[in-house]
């Protein structure tokens, strides 16, 4: 299948209807949840609800990785208090099913709450709980912590196959200490039998690992049980806040971007803002402690902005002008135990799903 094939297959609505009655028919609340948004997409070219959310629990990081906006920005540091987090989940509609990742540009781990937090996600039932980690300050106690929260995809990021690209790259940490923390997890994972949860290897495609991705899948492929994988990201810029590692470089035609009519994300202290790339607050819009995430989704500063995306006015949106990563979006190299390795590309969408 080409990848012209594939795009063509995910954007029929027939094909979406489809899997939407496959994955959900025995969850009533759910498909009347995701039908009543359909008509609203059509209505006003977005849903009601976000569908996903990045909620940035802490900002705070152990590492300064070359390709990360974080060592410029002038935020405060912070941890998102409890009860803001609560506040958050209790606004999502029964039966969303969206997809909510907890971190953003902070290592999730060092959270005191953390695992509360999640429970809490998975037991208001409003979709599934997403998180990505440095992997570095995992122990016996937090492995089988987190594993027994009921978080749904766990990626364990780990740029590269030997100690000189890795160290280079995520400035702070040990290879050989992240090497062990990941088999560590993984046996757990097999130990709690805990394969309601995915786990993904992950590892960013740049100039300084391209040539280490075949090692890299043939290296951990041994260790994938259930429904784990090896998750091949593609290198993004951060909407061009950091240095350009791409080992490829294409041209596309500029499109509207679909994250702002599909995404918000919220800081640790409550600001909302358009992208998961805005590191800086540059497009903040309100905070969820004062306005209710619905009213800042269908308001007027984000259906402005919603506007010039629309009408490619790109230079009207202060973080979308310099951003060459939109189009990066929909697809990624995953690597599951059965297949074989092959540069495929095949779609994701935003809330890390294989479609």
């Amino acid at each position: 299948m080409t990848d012209n094939t594939i795009n063509k297959a995910s954007s029929n609505p027939f094909v979406r209807v489809g899997r939407i009655i496959k994955k959900y028919g025995n969850e009533p609340e759910v498909l009347a949840y995701k039908a009543e948004q359909a008509l609203h997409i059509k209505q006003h070219g977005f849903p009601s609800f976000p569908k996903f959310l990045h909620i940035e629990i802490t900002n705070a990081c152990n590492l300064d990785c070359v390709m990360c906006p974080r060592h410029d920005m002038k935020r405060k540091v912070g941890f998102m208090p409890m009860e803001l987090f609560k506040k958050i989940i209790d606004q999502v509609p029964k039966g969303s099913k969206i997809a909510i990742s907890l971190n953003l540009f902070g290592e999730s781990f060092l959270h005191p709450k953390l695992y509360e937090m999640i429970k809490y996600a998975k037991q208001s039932n409003v979709g599934e709980v997403h998180l990505n980690s440095n992997i570095t300050i995992i122990n016996e106690h937090k492995a089988r912590a987190i594993l027994e929260s009921g978080i749904d995809v766990l990626a364990l990021s780990f740029e590269g196959t030997n100690k000189k690209t890795y160290e280079y790259l995520r400035i702070g940490s040990n290879f050989e200490r992240v090497e062990e923390n990941i088999k560590l997890i993984l046996r757990i994972q097999k130990e709690l039998n805990a394969f309601n949860t995915r786990l993904n290897i992950q590892m960013t495609d740049m100039k300084e690992t391209h040539e280490e991705i075949k090692q890299f899948v043939e290296k951990w492929k041994p260790y994938l049980a259930g429904n784990n994988g090896i998750l091949i990201k593609q290198y993004d810029t951060w909407a061009g806040q950091v240095e350009d590692r791409s080992v490829t470089h294409e041209t596309f035609a500029r499109a509207p971007c679909p994250v702002l009519n599909e995404n918000m994300t919220i800081y640790w202290n409550g600001d909302a803002t358009i992208c998961c790339r805005d590191c800086f607050g540059i497009q903040t819009l309100s905070n969820v402690n004062d306005t209710p995430i619905k009213e800042i989704w269908a308001g007027e500063k984000y259906n402005k902005l919603r506007e010039h995306n629309n009408k490619l006015e790109f230079n009207k949106i202060p973080l979308c002008a310099p951003c060459d990563d939109w189009h990066k979006w929909p697809t990624e190299v995953i690597i599951k135990k059965d297949d074989l390795f092959e540069h495929k590309t095949v779609m994701v969408g935003m809330d890390g799903v294989v479609k």
